[in-house]
Order: structure tokens, then sequence, then C-alpha cells
């Protein structure tokens, strides 16, 4: 007999002894998922009618369906990541990208606890750990990590042999869960409900975004800021930035933050169907300076021949306020970064 996750070894099945964990098994890596190969053979005719759905080529439905659905992996080879077959089978019945394995139950306990401890989405997109905390679970503390591992929220993103151990590195597996959790989070972090937040908030903010409407879409941080507690974080400045990201996260855009370059650390960069916009935080500082230091460091090198629209966006935070107090934005011209004129600063409702 074999059991997939330690979890069928709690409670009523306790007494289930004689199993073995096939987890972290790299022999079944493949196991519980579509490969790619799979996905190509056997889907072939969905993948060819939702592309006509959708007007995209099959190539393109192929890379979009990986973005959403693949990237769960427990052995970290590239050629063994697979995708979820409910999200898999659900998207071709309806040629739709929508969460359809997270909506399925919502991670309440799981996200209150990620609260609890003070994580953060980007700490959760960089989890060290060794094999026994992956295989230990432990019903008395439901928000484990152990859990949003063995429940599907988080995968193995990188495998490092040490000496005589492994240490596994974990992370979001792909778009639905990543922007589902943050959206959840959000959630929790404002004390609303979450379809409350995701209209409210992620859906606004993603379509201003989108069309690069920087004055309203800076509007949607203000409340937020002002309604969350101090308590999401323990210090100021990790407080703002928290905030920031897990917005950022939820609206479903390719969103990277704490990015590690050559010159240094930029906080958060933001890919948008027609832009790319570059934020660096400052706490109790000013937006020139957050300006300055994108500049100084290089940041947006990698990003100048994209054919997209190119955002250099400095903001600062007034910690005793709790609120924003200047934001500037420059754009690339094509030449040089161009300050945009107006106030993009957001004012509190009533103001």
């Amino acid at each position: 007999m074999v059991a997939y996750s330690k979890i069928g070894h709690l409670g009523a099945l306790a007494e289930l002894s004689m199993v073995n964990d096939l987890s972290l098994d790299e022999r079944f890596s493949t196991l519980f998922g579509f490969t790619e190969a799979e996905l190509r053979h056997y889907f072939a005719a969905y993948i060819a009618e939702a592309a006509k759905k959708l007007r995209r080529t099959e190539e393109e439905i192929l890379n979009h369906i990986k973005f959403y659905y693949n990237g769960y992996s427990w052995d970290r080879i590239s050629e063994n990541q697979v995708y979820n077959p409910f999200a898999i089978v659900n998207f071709f019945q309806s040629s739709s990208f929508q969460s359809y394995w997270f909506d399925t139950g919502t991670p309440t306990t799981l996200v209150k606890g990620v609260k609890h401890q003070g994580l953060t989405m980007i700490d959760l997109e960089n989890l060290k750990t060794g094999a026994d905390l992956l295989k230990s679970a432990n019903l008395k503390e439901f928000y484990s990590l152990a859990l949003l591992f063995q429940a599907g929220y988080l995968t193995i993103k990188q495998v490092e042999q040490l000496e005589w151990e492994k240490e596994y590195t974990l992370g979001f597996p792909n778009r639905e869960v990543r922007s589902s959790f943050a959206k959840h989070l959000l959630a929790e972090y404002v004390g609303k409900a979450v379809d409350y937040t995701d209209h409210t908030l992620s859906f606004k903010l993603r379509m201003h975004l989108e069309n690069q409407e920087l004055k309203p879409a800076f509007q949607v941080f203000a409340p937020v800021i002002a309604s969350t507690g101090y308590d999401v974080v323990k210090r100021s400045e990790g407080y703002f930035h928290t905030i920031m990201h897990v917005l950022m996260y939820s609206t479903g855009l390719a969103t990277f933050s704490e990015v590690q370059s050559l010159e240094g650390r930029l906080d958060t960069i933001c890919i948008a169907f027609k832009a790319i916009y570059i934020f660096e935080f400052k706490l109790d500082g000013t937006a020139e300076g957050a300006l300055a230091q994108i500049k100084a460091q290089g940041y947006a090198k990698p990003f100048l021949a994209q054919p997209k629209a190119l955002y250099l966006i400095g903001v600062n935070f007034v910690s005793a306020e709790k609120r924003i107090d200047q934001v500037l934005v420059e754009k690339w011209d094509g030449e040089n970064f161009v300050g945009l004129d107006g106030d993009f600063t957001p004012v509190e409702e009533g103001e």
C-alpha cells in the first residue's frame, strides 16, 4: 500500500502505519499530473479548438496554459514538471483562463496562518527547507509550511544536494495559485471578503495598469495602506512593501519582487500586455531618491529594447501616517527617461 502524502496518516487514518510517502520520491515525479508531452499528445484536438476560439496560435495557447497551470515539481527536473489535471480538463471545457483548482476550496486557515507567521508573498516564493519538514504534518498547526506544500499551494523550485542531505527551495507553481493566494491574503490583510477585494482592488488595479492609467492605479493603493493593520509584519518598511507587493501579485499580471541584478536588488517589476513598470519604494525618504536609485543601479537596462512602454516609478511612504506621500513617474521615449507631468500621489477619500 502507498500514500501520496503524510496527511493521510493523520486523524481517522492514523491506523495506516505501513505506508510509503511518495511526495519526494523522484520515481513518481510525473504520476500526479500531465507532462508537456502528454498534454500535446492527448489534448491536440482541444488545443486546436481553444486556439480557434481565442484567435491565437496553438503555441500561444500552449505557452499561456503553461504560465497558468504548469509548474508542479517533485524533483525540479524541467521535463518532469506537470500540469494540474483538474485545471487542464476544466480549461478545455470552456477555453477560458480561470482559477479552476484553487476555487474548489478556499484555503482560509492556511492564509490566516501565513499572516499569523508574518510571511509575505516574497517569502513564499523562496522558502528553503529540508526533507523532514516537507514530510511532516500537524493538524494542530494547520498553517504549517508542510501543509502548504502537501496541499499543492507550494511546489519544489530547486533542489540542492548538500553533504549528505538535500535542501529544497519552494515557491508557487504557477499564475493560478500565485494570484489566487495573493487575493485571499489581501482580503485577510484588509478584513474584507475576497469577492470585494477581487473586484474593488485587484481587478481595478489590473485594468488601470493594462491601460497605463497611473493616477487611478495609485488611488487603488491608498485605502489598502490606510486600512491594513501594522500587525501584518513587524517592521515598518516590510509592512509597506508587503502591501504593495501583495496587491501587485493579486492582479495576476507577471510580477517579480526583490529581483537581484548585477548592480543591486530592485523592489518590484510588473509586466502588463503593453507596458512594463519598475517600482522602487522608500520609507520616510523621497520619491526622487527612489527614481535616482533605479537609474544609478541600471534596473531598466534589460527592458530598453522591449516594444512595450517602460515606466520608472518612485514611491515614498510616510510611516507615521500610514500613507503614500509622493509618487514620481518617468517614461522611456526611446532615448531617455522623461518625467511625466501631473500629480500621481493618491489622496485619501474625502480630501
